[in-house]
């Protein structure tokens, strides 16, 4: 059997998903120098990432180590909803609008997961989708649309993410849905003894300082 890595300061994150999750596979990963195996709760059930917990520290033991484990948390979700096709081609200067009703959208626009938006956009704000492979730019905010252009096109499918990178959310646009989210991913984390949590999307000082709290409810006090 090959060495052990020796300790490093520079620490290894590999993610583990359905492709990386069988005992010979993490055993590899691990002799390669993985440090620490994260999981992505956007991905997959509460119930398989504790399975792949215990067979993460399950193969730790018998190499006689430590993998650390993280949680990454999914963070203030907005997704775009459905499409006629599945799938639309915006093209640069096109006019596309984000509705916060539900409908099936089209070429012309698409529902929004988030559906109070519109108060915390202007005209000039920037929006990004599919994980920022198409930009938008606001061009006129109604009650239930929000009027862009598209800067940077692409093809657009459903159920992709919608970012804001220059917005800061109020807490009056996150849904009572995802605060208790946040609450089940801190309470998994904590249930698990996992080592690390990866905050996804903070935006300020007090979420960290939530995230603290709902810690220390259920886990012994943080430093």
């Amino acid at each position: 059997m090959p060495a052990l890595p020796q300790y490093r300061r520079t620490k290894i994150i590999a993610t583990i998903g359905p492709a990386s999750d069988s005992a010979d596979i993490l055993r590899a990963m691990i002799l390669a120098g993985m440090n620490v195996a994260r999981l992505n709760l956007s991905h997959g059930t509460y119930n398989e990432h504790r399975k792949r917990i215990q067979r993460i520290r399950t193969v730790s033991a018998e190499l006689s180590t430590h993998t650390a484990i993280m949680v990454d948390t999914r963070g203030i979700e907005i997704r775009t909803g459905k499409l006629e096709t599945r799938g639309v081609h915006l093209t640069v200067d096109d006019d596309f609008t984000l509705y916060t009703d539900d409908r099936i959208g089209n070429r012309s626009g698409v529902a929004i997961s988030n559906h109070s938006l519109p108060d915390e956009v202007k005209p000039g704000t920037p929006i990004l989708l599919d994980d920022g492979a198409i930009e938008l730019v606001v061009v006129q905010v109604e009650q239930n649309q929000i009027r862009c252009r598209v800067i940077h096109g692409g093809r657009l499918r459903e159920h992709k993410s919608v970012n804001l990178p220059e917005t800061e959310l109020s807490l009056s646009s996150v849904s009572p849905e995802y605060r208790e989210d946040v609450i089940k991913e801190l309470s998994f984390a904590a249930d698990n003894d996992v080592d690390y949590v990866a905050a996804s999307f903070v935006q300020q000082a007090a979420d960290i300082y939530r995230m603290r709290e709902i810690l220390v409810d259920r886990d012994p006090p943080l430093p």
